[in-house]
């Protein structure tokens, strides 16, 4: 759907880790239509944009690449993906073999894979997250907003009195996912939490990249209103999901990251996202995270064999990891 769905649903994890109770029941399957090639079909200009636009972006195509650097052994840089469906979660053999070779492993954030260490923090979370001054979600909002709220809510058969104080980014968050991810989610390990348990059952240092306060702040800095903008496309877009995420999964396992962006860009528009809260969400949810986790990778690169898993959206375009680390000298090429 939006940078939300597709790009930042690590941040869905998150508000799980805080808020869903495990269950007993076994996790279902998720299903879903291919929306690319529905597309193909019915809508070939849109079709025929999204092959364009991801065929412009620099980096679009591949998982796995390796990190070079005069004097050090080589790193990994693993573009990860954060849901459970048994595609992605089993690593293909060059992603397992260099993970399995590693020195060290590094994930977004460590502290996001662990509920018990999320349920601790939460008091100090709660300001990101809730508006702190009585008034709710809907006091907050413009009155043209708040009709638009109301209005998407009505066709899930919600109210905007029932958001609270949650501030629209959570949210959109929350509805993120189809509800049959959510419950595979509550049991399910996703791509990282795979890396991450690898590097602890080997003994190898796992390292943060980020904390999740720095992840949660990365939302809350957007403009009241764009989160707005973004909360109301979000229940629009709700019950296409299912299709949205069966199409992801497709793309990611066919390596194609740059048309996980362009479909992104394309489907935002549709929900009636701006390019101006396109564009603000980008800046704040990948690119300046970006640079935060580029500075914190780069100590354990020039140490070297390192194996670096982050969400695949951070390592495409030219303000992507890839293109980042390149500018600073290091070698980097495509392995998966």
């Amino acid at each position: 759907m939006s940078k939300l769905t597709i790009a930042q649903h690590a941040l869905f994890a998150v508000l799980l880790l805080l808020f869903v109770v495990t269950d007993s029941a076994a996790a279902p399957a998720c299903g879903g239509i291919d929306l690319v090639a529905r597309m193909r079909q019915e809508a070939p200009q849109s079709y025929a944009r999204l092959q364009s636009e991801a065929a412009t972006i620099a980096n679009g195509q591949g998982l796995l690449w390796r990190v070079e650097k005069a004097g050090a052994q080589p790193s990994y840089l693993f573009g990860t993906i954060h849901i459970t469906d048994e595609r992605v979660t089993k690593l293909a053999p060059p992603v397992r073999a260099a993970l399995e070779a590693a020195g060290s492993v590094a994930v977004e954030s460590v502290e996001a894979l662990d509920r018990v260490a999320m349920q601790e923090n939460l008091q100090t979370y709660k300001p990101l997250m809730f508006f702190q001054d009585g008034r709710s979600l809907a006091q907050h909002l413009s009155e043209d907003r708040r009709a638009a709220l109301d209005e998407a809510l009505k066709s899930l058969g919600g109210k905007i009195e029932a958001l609270g104080a949650a501030k629209p980014w959570v949210v959109a968050a929350t509805l993120a996912a189809p509800p049959c991810e959510t419950a595979r989610q509550a049991e399910l390990p996703v791509v990282d939490q795979i890396v991450a348990d690898r590097a602890e059952q080997a003994g190898l240092p796992l390292v943060s990249l980020e904390s999740v306060e720095e992840q949660l702040s990365a939302f809350d800095a957007i403009p009241l209103d764009l989160q707005a903008e973004y909360l109301i496309a979000s229940v629009r877009l709700f019950p296409r999901l299912e299709d949205l995420y069966s199409t992801m999964t497709e793309l990611y396992v066919q390596r194609r990251i740059a048309s996980i962006e362009a479909l992104s860009r394309i489907l935002s528009e549709q929900a009636g996202i701006s390019e101006v809260g396109y564009d603000a969400f980008n800046d704040s949810l990948v690119e300046r995270r970006n640079a935060v986790i580029l500075t914190r990778a780069l100590p354990l690169i020039d140490k070297g064999n390192a194996f670096i898993a982050v969400g695949a959206l951070h390592l495409i375009d030219d303000k992507g990891l890839v293109a980042l680390l390149r500018e600073k000298g290091y070698k980097v090429t495509r392995v998966y």
